[in-house]
């Protein structure tokens, strides 16, 4: 929900804060290209021992990336585009790895647990925009829309704690 809504409406949130739509459309892709390297690097430090706790950490930076860019200006803005790459990029593997930890799911049965994790992702896909544009409307700006977003990471961030137990070793 939270990547969706963000990458889809960057250029506008962009915009919003002052920005011509060529130079939005042009500061809203270095966090497709860091995210691109973000994927590559970050399953590879994720570790079993440390998983929950890195999953924990890029929610907190999804978060904090928002918020940054969201109110931010000038190189605050290039620091929150690099957090907002690292973090909404680098999720998807580190959940994966840790769906394959869970005691519950058996090797046999990753791929229709992989299957449902990205139906049900795809649910958020949808209505993380249309939240975020919807919170645009009604208060006439993306601020209000970034920090219930925000929260949210926040509050994933805090809930993951749960997955635990479900965890092997």
């Amino acid at each position: 929900m939270f990547s969706h809504a963000f990458s889809n409406w960057l250029p506008e949130i962009l915009r919003s804060s002052g920005m011509t739509a060529s130079k939005a459309g042009l500061w809203a892709s270095p966090p497709v290209v860091i995210g691109m390297v973000a994927t590559l690097i970050i399953p590879q430090l994720a570790r079993p021992t440390i998983r929950l706790g890195l999953l924990m950490g890029i929610f907190v930076v999804a978060g904090l990336g928002a918020l940054v860019i969201g109110f931010g200006q000038g190189q605050w803005l290039t620091l929150g585009l690099i957090l907002q790459g690292v973090a909404s990029r680098g999720v998807m593997p580190v959940i994966l790895l840790i769906l394959m930890d869970a005691k519950q799911i058996s090797p046999q049965r990753m791929g229709a647990v992989g299957g449902l994790y990205f139906t049900v992702g795809e649910v958020g896909g949808v209505l993380g925009p249309l939240m975020l544009g919807v919170a645009a409307d009604i208060t006439g700006g993306f601020q209000d829309g970034i920090v219930l977003l925000a929260g949210l990471c926040f509050l994933l961030a805090v809930v993951s704690v749960a997955l635990r137990p479900a965890l092997k070793g």
